[in-house]
């Protein structure tokens, strides 16, 4: 036997078996059989399905999503998504989580924000290496906040 490089490491069996094409394969099974294979298809899972009546159906847009203050919502606020509007450049931040719960002091009513990222890494951490409070988390005031009401 022929040793080629490319067989490497194959079995000896392995070497040997041929892999049918397709015609090889209607010859085989026979037309019937074989014909009922073109009605299946490996998905990107790794499943084979049946796509004779594949489609997909177009759902609707979700509707829309109106943000509540954050004043009007419970003070329990921590892990949820905020919206941070700039009133002086208008700017919409959407990429941003509570977290702390809304407290109180002397000048008024805050909530430590973080950006979503560093909120989850945040909070994957294991509990006994994970920090007390969120790392960069700012204290905002209250009065520019919104609450997605989807979180």
């Amino acid at each position: 036997m022929t040793r080629h490089a490319d067989n490497e490491g194959m079995s000896e069996r392995g070497r040997d078996e041929h892999v049918p094409d397709d015609d090889e394969l209607r010859a085989l099974l026979g037309e019937d059989v074989a014909s009922s294979f073109d009605e299946l298809a490996v998905d990107g899972h790794g499943v084979l399905r049946n796509i004779t009546d594949w489609r997909f159906d177009r759902a609707e847009a979700p509707g829309p999503i109106t943000p509540v203050h954050i004043l009007d919502v419970p003070p329990a606020v921590r892990g949820r998504r905020l919206i941070s509007v700039d009133p002086e450049s208008g700017r919409t931040r959407y990429d941003l989580r509570a977290a702390s719960d809304v407290f109180e002091d002397s000048e008024g009513q805050w909530v430590k924000v973080v950006e979503e990222w560093r909120y989850f890494v945040w909070l994957v951490m294991s509990e006994t290496s994970r920090p007390a409070v969120c790392p960069r988390a700012k204290a905002y005031p209250l009065v520019n906040l919104w609450v997605d009401p989807t979180t």
